[in-house]
């Protein structure tokens, strides 16, 4: 199993008259989409963006996602592998300080879970600034 993250702005909504269907779009979507593609297998690759989130929480080497995805190399999109946890500041817990935890699920920065359910209504999206929640 191949895991990508990448951070940033998605636009959401729910679709549908008769059965809804809740989607993300944005260029955030295609590249978190694309460090998946581009990882290596058994291996978290993260963004630039995601790694400054991460606030130092764990160490990590050069991914190189541009030489295994076109995409990623066309934009420039820097990737780094994580290789475990930073021992100094895991003990600060740093990385909670920074919204983003090791508990499962998709939490945005409100404190809300997103959910693919009938609530939202119609056809109306939202732009929100969420953050992924990883489990390591």
């Amino acid at each position: 199993m191949r895991i990508g993250v990448h951070s940033g702005s998605v636009l959401c909504g729910v679709l549908g008259l008769r059965k809804w269907q809740f989607d993300v779009w944005s260029n955030d979507v295609t590249i978190a989409n694309k460090m998946e593609s581009g990882g290596i297998p058994g291996r978290v690759h993260v963004s630039r963006a995601t790694l400054e989130y991460l606030g130092g929480a764990f160490d990590v080497e050069p991914g190189n996602g541009g030489d295994r995805d076109q995409f990623l190399s066309d934009n420039n999109i820097e990737t780094f592998l994580i290789t475990g946890r930073n021992k100094a500041t895991a003990a600060n817990n740093t990385y909670a300080n920074n919204n983003v935890s090791t508990g499962g699920g998709i939490r945005a920065r409100n404190g809300t879970t997103g959910s693919g359910g009938k609530s939202g209504g119609g056809r109306r999206g939202s732009r929100s600034d969420s953050r992924c929640t990883v489990r390591i």
